[in-house]
């Protein structure tokens, strides 16, 4: 995973782990590896989230002080 990924491909990501989780009975090990990956996503989608937030809150700024 690159720090270069897409909200969307993130979330994408998650789906594909949940959905393992679901239709698998994994080792354990396989498991935490997979929730391990999982919480990284989760990670840099929130980041992404905040980025998106400030930028939001940027153009609301400019637009209320005209």
């Amino acid at each position: 995973m690159t720090s270069t990924q897409t909200f969307t491909q993130h979330t994408q990501a998650l789906s594909e782990i949940i959905e393992r989780f679901r239709q698998e009975a994994l080792p354990l090990e396989e498991s935490l590896t997979l929730f391990e990956e999982g919480v990284t996503h989760i990670k840099a989608s929130q980041a992404l989230l905040n980025q998106a937030k400030g930028r939001f809150q940027s153009i609301q700024d400019v637009l209320e002080a005209t």
